[in-house]
């Protein structure tokens, strides 16, 4: 009884929004049948358009629907849907709305599916049915934020996925995979993702079944838009037809609940211009056709302006910037928002970001064309390519995706990301999934996705025993189920790689609602006991002796003995240098510095000196000048004076503002953009201050005891949290420069570089008559007593400066070179000024041996994943350079001859250089060798 009510009144809607158009074409079909059936649904209602053909007698055509479970058949609705005069031949085209529903959602958690069949009758007999499945839900935007069934939502997604990418097709479009795909990214904690082709009906029903949300769309540029994106495209309705006939394949999937219109098309100048009226004007169209969804017109470049999300593609911390260029995101703090328009108050999404392309091995693809400047500025010439490509990608994917949600207090827009970056080693030649292996940057994402998330926002990753930390610990929930957390305790401890635990605390909760955040500094004393080491600061948030939520990041420790083995307090034990004949007396160290700070810094590391206030009166027995100020034009002479003499002169405080460089032995430059800047692409590069400093003289004794990774991030010195203007100071370099001529690597020794393709110099010794200078470019003073990194860093750099020997321009070879394997290099070719290019080799994926090569320094790093490039060998390339994103220079396009050289020093009694030297191509070339300028 109750039913046939619901259905009464359910007929008084449908009389007022029934409508029907004909039009007059040849039916192919013998018989009475149905064209394509599209449902579009909301909450409570659903929309269905279908076509219909009869190419029998002419006559009165009847309509009716029904709507039931798919999983059960349960019924929900039946009724009319109108009726229409057949005529032969004729196609007639259904559209009617049914309301007033009251279905099960589909949802991530609830992925509930509805079939719509739809029948023709003549004179009560059915002539043909057919049915669609789809779902009920909504997807809106409300307040700059998504809305999935009138609940906010964050997306949490990822950009490269199969099909394609090298997997074979049969593979790649089986359902098996595609649901074992789908399972998998589910139990990592994602709910939304994008799949490589434009269409796959394969995948739409495994994501409708399995309750995974996608964004699909035109992946390109506009369908009818001419090769090149020189214009759009000029046939309107062709084009929209276009998008029809892909969008058709979409409509009734509840899984796919965003769509886009196209990719990174231009948006300056006229062509961007022209590209905006032919988007906001295919938008408006699109949305009379399905308004079910939010539309994207120009994913990563429209920031909005033709659709109705903010979306944005930055690749901040690969090819350009840093992880801390996300923190310019917090709109609250800033005079407006970065991207969109704050009128529209959209919701602000990245479907691409991240990058840090890993191939097969693990180790960075190294394709020329965009991915060996950025792979260099971020893990150098390590000895651990694959596992420092593997954490590097960890980190910046952890960074990217915990930041975005903890921002939301700060920008409640920040509503989604997805970073394409390479989570699988193996796509070539697969058969299954399982096949595929997940690599380390797939836990850091599972754990920045957690429903509720604990992050820890941490800006001291290098310290003491017995100090004080202050990490702030961030809660964020976005339960799946939309529950409140109540009753939650934070617990959280620092644990050593044994397992062992220190300092362990706990806080209980208040209640955080859905979609709520709470943050909280939690201050901690470190124990005075323990040995020097990695640490982790952990913690998780447990709710009735369920865990729902663990985090932790990284600290470096420093014991009581770290101090005890610095440079200079091995050289103090031996009264700084063992005696000399000549001078029983240890060589002395000045410090000029009218600031006072430099001096304040070298006495908190009870480093002896003596104050220089005149230079000129400067004692000849002092060996050593620390400069920690400008030099200013009076001192310039007796300076360079002092250097050629044998005297060392080690600047620790130098920057673009104020040093004077015209004293120094080599012409330099000092860089002025920074990666905390937000131009795109940067202004400048490479930048003045970075993280990822790489130590091109791992052994050399300015570094003993010190390790690569230790140059990562520093610890900040001006107590900042993410609720404060600025950005952290935890840059190691803050005042790098480069040498203005390839000539001066002669008298230069480059100790550490960073940032793209290694170009910026962090630390190097220029040499002068019988002295040298060295100068520094990281940012030593202010943390000196803080970071126990940098407290070495100072001591090694004094002792040094202070001894007489061990001063020497070039590396000593003794081992062969293998060139492109850079431990083997020992920094003979720190960057782009040798003009010795690296060469990329293809490495055969083991997941598909019968794969044919493909040839040197070619390769497509997203697209085909599993065809690894590594470094192998050099090219005499020539002069050579970088585009700001990184995109390979090459200065001279005119010759065909490339050159390039290096410096070195061998071992006594050495008379034969053996080079091995291969010529890929089928031209003969001419290759010659000069020795010290003899051929």
């Amino acid at each position: 009884m109750c039913h046939r009510n619901y259905f009464s009144l359910l007929l008084l809607a449908l009389s007022a929004s029934t409508s029907f158009t004909f039009a007059r074409q040849s039916a192919t079909a013998a018989t009475a049948n149905f064209g394509k059936i599209l449902t579009f649904a909301g909450q409570d209602r659903v929309r269905v358009a279908a076509s219909f053909s009869a190419d029998d007698e002419t006559g009165t055509i009847e309509f009716t629907g029904k709507i039931s479970k798919a999983a059960n058949g349960q019924l929900l609705w039946q009724g009319p849907l109108g009726r229409a005069d057949n005529t032969r031949g004729a196609t007639i085209s259904i559209s009617n709305t049914v309301f007033g529903l009251k279905p099960e959602l589909w949802s991530p958690i609830s992925p509930t599916l509805y079939n719509f069949e739809v029948s023709a009758l003549r004179s009560g007999k059915t002539l043909t049915s057919k049915k669609v499945r789809f779902g009920f839900r909504s997807f809106e935007i409300h307040s700059g934020q998504f809305h999935l069934n009138g609940q906010p939502v964050f997306l949490r997604g990822v950009a490269i996925n199969p099909p394609g990418r090298g997997i074979p097709d049969k593979v790649a479009e089986s359902r098996k995979f595609a649901e074992d795909y789908v399972r998998f990214l589910k139990s990592q904690n994602l709910n939304i993702f994008r799949i490589s082709t434009d269409e796959s009906q394969v995948w739409f029903d495994v994501c409708d079944e399995l309750g995974m949300m996608l964004y699909a769309g035109r992946y390109g540029s506009p369908p009818a838009t001419e090769p090149g994106k020189k214009s759009p495209p000029k046939d309107f309705a062709a084009s929209i037809a276009g998008y029809k006939k892909i969008f058709e394949g979409y409509a009734s999937h509840p899984s796919i609940v965003e769509y886009y219109l196209s990719n990174e098309m231009p948006y300056q100048g006229e062509r961007g211009a022209a590209f905006h009226d032919f988007l906001t004007r295919a938008c408006a169209e699109m949305k009379k056709w399905d308004d079910t969804r939010p539309y994207i017109g120009n994913a990563g470049y429209g920031e909005g302006r033709e659709g109705d999300v903010c979306d944005v593609h930055r690749y901040w911390g690969w090819y350009y910037n840093s992880f801390l260029t996300y923190y310019n995101l917090r709109d609250k703090l800033f005079p407006e928002p970065l991207f969109g328009d704050p009128k529209k108050n959209q919701p602000l999404t990245f479907t691409e970001c991240v990058g840090s392309f890993t191939g097969s091995s693990g180790e960075f693809n190294v394709v020329r064309s965009k991915q060996l400047a950025p792979s260099l500025g971020w893990v150098g010439h390590t000895e651990t390519p694959r596992e420092d490509a593997l954490a590097y990608q960890s980190f910046m994917t952890k960074q990217a995706c915990e930041s975005f949600r903890r921002m939301r207090p700060q920008n409640p827009r920040l509503s989604g990301l997805m970073p394409f970056t390479i989570l699988f080693y193996n796509w070539s030649g697969i058969s299954s999934f399982d096949q595929m292996k997940p690599k380390p940057v797939m836990d850091a994402m599972r754990t920045a996705y957690q429903p509720v998330l604990l992050s820890w926002e941490c800006w001291t990753p290098q310290i003491y025993t017995g100090s004080a930390i202050n990490p702030i610990a961030h809660v964020i929930n976005d339960d799946d189920q939309k529950r409140e957390l109540r009753n939650a305790t934070l617990n959280f401890h620092i644990r050593a790689k044994d397992g062992r635990q220190f300092g362990a605390g706990k806080i209980l909760l208040p209640p955080i609602p859905y979609f709520g955040t709470w943050s909280k500094t939690i201050p901690l004393k470190i124990p005075a006991d323990l040995p020097t080491g990695e640490y982790w600061l952990s913690g998780n948030i447990e709710v009735s002796g369920e865990i729902r939520s663990t985090n932790s990041t990284e600290i470096f420790i420093a014991g009581n003995d770290w101090k005890k083995s610095t440079l200079a307090n091995e050289r103090s034990s031996r009264g700084n240098e063992a005696p000399s004949s000549e001078n029983s007396e240890p060589p002395h160290v000045g410090c000029y510095d009218p600031s006072g700070a430099t001096a304040a810094a070298l006495e908190k590391l009870g480093i002896v000196f003596e104050r220089v206030t005149d230079l000129s009166a400067f004692s000849t027995r002092m060996h050593s000048l620390i400069l920690g100020t400008n030099p200013g034009n009076k001192l310039k002479l007796e300076l360079q004076r002092f250097v050629r003499d044998g005297g060392r002169v080690l600047c620790l405080r130098s920057d673009s503002k104020s040093f004077e460089t015209d004293w120094l032995p080599q012409k330099i430059s000092f860089f002025t953009s920074s990666p905390n800047d937000v131009d795109y692409p940067p202004l400048s590069r490479p930048f003045r201050e970075q993280m990822n400093v790489n130590l091109e003289r791992p052994d050399h004794p300015v570094f003993q005891g010190l390790e690569r990774r230790r140059f990562l991030l520093w610890s900040d010195y001006s107590g900042w949290n993410q609720t404060k203007k600025g950005f952290p100071k935890i840059y190691p370099v803050t005042a790098g420069f480069k040498l203005d001529s390839p000539d001066s690597l002669a008298r230069t020794a480059i100790l550490a570089d960073y940032d793209r393709g290694l170009e910026g110099i962090a630390l190097c010794e220029m040499f002068d008559g019988k002295g040298s200078v060295i100068l520094s470019g990281f940012d030593l003073v202010n943390r000196v007593g803080l970071d126990p990194v940098v407290d070495r860093l100072v001591a090694n750099l004094v002792a040094y400066s202070a001894s007489k020997s061990a001063h020497e321009i070039h590396p000593l070879i003794e081992k062969p070179i293998r060139w492109g394997d850079y431990p083997t290099e020992r920094g003979v070719a720190s960057g782009s000024l040798n003009g010795l290019l690296v060469n990329a080799e293809w490495i055969r994926s083991p997941s598909n041996p019968r794969a044919l090569p493909l040839a040197p320094n070619t390769g497509a790093w997203n697209m085909l994943p599993s065809e690894q490039f590594s470094p192998r060998g050099r090219h005499p390339f020539g002069a050579y350079s970088y585009s700001t994103a990184s995109s390979l220079k090459e200065s001279n396009t005119n010759s065909s001859a490339g050159e390039g050289f290096f410096w070195a020093r061998i071992s006594a009694g050495k008379k034969f250089v053996i080079t091995t030297v291969k010529n890929p191509s089928n031209l003969a070339a001419d290759f010659t060798v000069k020795v010290n300028e003899t051929k």
